[in-house]
């Protein structure tokens, strides 16, 4: 995390001039999913207020030599007489601590920091609805409106998103839904559906990716054709969907005639509404994943976008949303296991610091599928080495503009060693645990698994990961029959 991380929802900033020496704070930071923003003076600090007025922390580090740091106290007190300030004291001062207080400082902590005092010096103020709360909590951030649909908005991103489609879903206008795959284009569709009057009639979906055209074409507007008894017709979603929604979902996936029948359509349609005053219409919804690539590469006629794109909401990925990343993973591990009929497993923290770390390339798709295998396997070191695969290590610490670089990147690489050497060690003596187990059975591998107490399913991941294979059969011919030579394979 670096000092020009945006805050956002738990977000906390922090004066200090050795972020190092918060190890602790970082620590819970991490496994909590929170933003820091580190500054090491009161101007840095008093400027990024002025920026973000909805930090609802400080922590300020006072060190020994340091002047500036009850001046700062006063000035933050001034600016923001309500936010909440915690500071941490290199030594016990009680004229200090008094005065620390007279400032305006909600508490007061004394290095070393214990990791207990800490948090509960912090998390109130952050976090209120933490413990008991947390499942109302839960309820109020994950809006599910059925057919496992859901939507999350316990950040400020995801927040300032709900409150743009409960604008747009009042209006009748075409809307273009924009975002990376994965991200819940379709679930951001059927949530303006939801909101809007239109909700008592139907939402119909048109996957503009999947069938062929001839059917996609009849799909959405319908075809007559010669009977027997004279003539008939099929309504296409456009016109049997009305008054309802009509979503169409990659609409750079349409052929060029489809895109420009609908751009006909919605012109129509707008045409029609001017004169009737109340003509009852489906409203015309659609997703985009890349409006540069879809305009550059002529996949999207650019007369339709600028006619969808009357109004448009982006979604941001998972990467830029960490605040939902713990309601997520709750809500998905809870469906998966309903939808298995598992028992929820329990998300360890270690597991929700992996998850806040990873760039999440497939969003809400990929986190859903990395649930299902942890539901199923129950195994989370093969869980949490495949995050740590696809992130690209752990996460830093957060810099700040006046550290040396150089000395982070000493740091940073004594660290990497030493994790590696680690890794590398855990890694072989679990080889070594599993091949014993295999040659004790005679490679029966659901003995083997027994044998280790782990599932099968996880056993054979472990074999395929360690590219093991049993020893080779040697075949020696006999007068009366054939000697095998070497260890029997057996399942």
């Amino acid at each position: 995390m670096s000092p020009e991380t945006e805050m956002k929802a738990f977000g906390i900033l922090v004066i200090t001039r050795d972020p190092l020496s918060l190890g602790a704070l970082w620590a819970m930071a991490e496994s909590r999913c929170w933003k820091l923003t580190s500054v090491s003076t009161g101007w840095q600090a008093l400027e990024h207020l002025k920026a973000h007025a909805t930090t609802p922390l400080v922590v300020l580090d006072l060190t020994p030599g340091d002047a500036d740091g009850l001046s700062t106290l006063g000035w933050l007190h001034r600016v923001r007489p309500e936010l909440p300030i915690v500071v941490i004291s290199h030594s016990v001062d009680p004229e200090q601590k008094q005065e620390v207080l007279r400032f305006g400082a909600k508490e007061y902590l004394v290095r070393p920091i214990d990791a207990t005092a800490l948090e509960h010096a912090i998390i109130p103020y952050v976090e209120p609805a933490e413990g008991g709360n947390r499942a109302y909590l839960d309820a109020e951030q994950i809006e599910a409106f059925g057919d496992e649909t859901f939507f999350v908005a316990a950040g400020s991103n995801m927040r300032k998103l709900r409150n743009q489609i409960e604008l747009l879903a009042q209006t009748d206008s075409p809307l273009l839904i924009v975002g990376e795959s994965g991200t819940g284009k379709q679930l951001v569709a059927r949530l303006v559906h939801k909101l809007s009057v239109r909700s008592g009639f139907r939402f119909a979906k048109v996957n503009c990716a999947v069938v062929s055209e001839n059917i996609l074409d009849t799909q959405i507007f319908g075809r007559s054709f010669a009977t027997e008894d004279g003539s008939a017709s099929v309504a296409g979603k456009l016109a049997g969907t009305q008054p309802g929604t009509v979503f169409f979902h990659g609409i750079e996936e349409l052929s060029p005639d489809a895109q420009a029948k609908l751009l006909h359509h919605l012109q129509d349609e707008q045409l029609k509404k001017r004169e009737l005053q109340s003509h009852p219409s489906a409203r015309v919804l659609a997703s985009l994943r890349d409006v540069g690539n879809g305009l550059q590469k002529k996949r999207l006629r650019e007369d339709l976008y600028f006619h969808l794109s009357s109004f448009v909401l982006h979604i941001p990925p998972l990467r830029h949303r960490v605040e939902d990343i713990p309601f997520l993973l709750s809500y998905f591990m809870k469906q998966q296991a309903k939808l298995y009929g598992f028992p929820v497993r329990t998300i360890s923290s270690s597991l929700a610091q992996a998850c806040c770390r990873q760039p999440w390339p497939g969003n809400l798709v990929e986190m859903q599928e990395l649930i299902k295998r942890y539901l199923v396997t129950g195994d989370e070191i093969m869980v949490l080495a495949e995050l740590e695969t696809t992130s690209g290590g752990k996460a830093r610490l957060p810099e700040t503009r006046d550290r040396d670089h150089s000395s982070n990147r000493l740091n940073n690489d004594l660290s990497a060693g030493l994790r590696s050497l680690v890794e590398s060690a855990k890694a072989t003596a679990e080889r070594n645990a599993i091949a014993s187990a295999l040659m004790q059975t005679q490679w029966n591998r659901k003995a083997a698994a027994r044998l280790l107490r782990v599932s099968y399913r996880t056993l054979l991941y472990k074999i395929e990961h360690y590219r093991m294979s049993p020893p080779v059969l040697h075949f020696s011919g006999y007068a009366n029959g054939i000697a095998l030579k070497g260890h029997r394979r057996s399942n």
